[in-house]
């Protein structure tokens, strides 16, 4: 990782994480105890603590794996163990927002010359680090217009 100084960290909400926890102790619990009343319900309730187990561990992998960190002169991204890349705001070909209707989703999208546009889903929480980004990245490519939106090809 290169040396830059961090500024934001985005997708680091602790939330994700706990909500699903929380939702897999009590589903878990009332599981066990319909397993050891031998109670036919435990099939149902064990399906949904399986789904709350899927939810936490999924929370985990992104909240100590995957990395998004900003900084004052380029970014850091890391999908998986090993693969992250720093990359600097001069080097962008484009970057922008998009908002998902169908699942209310916020997107990052950042495209480095001659590649596929990379995307990178964030919270509301993260919207500051992500204006952040975009307005440094405005710095360096000032003939973009700022409301210009790009399809993703």
């Amino acid at each position: 990782m290169q040396e830059d100084k961090w500024v934001y960290q985005i997708g680091k909400d602790s939330l994700s994480v706990i909500f699903p926890l929380i939702g897999l102790a009590v589903s878990g619990g009332v599981a066990i105890a319909l397993a050891l009343a031998k109670n036919p319900a435990v099939f149902f309730v064990g399906l949904f603590a399986l789904f709350m187990l899927v939810m936490t561990l999924m929370g985990l992998y992104r909240r100590f794996i995957v990395k998004f960190l900003v900084g004052e002169n380029g970014f850091y991204h890391q999908t998986k163990p090993g693969n992250g890349r720093y990359h600097r705001y001069s080097e962008l070909e484009k970057a922008w927002t998009a908002f998902s209707g169908g699942t209310n989703a916020l997107y990052f999208y950042y495209q480095l010359p001659g590649q596929p546009p990379v995307r990178f889903f964030y919270n509301l929480i993260d919207d500051e680090a992500v204006e952040y980004m975009l307005s440094k990245f405005r710095s360096f490519h000032p003939e973009l217009e700022e409301e210009e939106d790009w399809d993703e090809e």
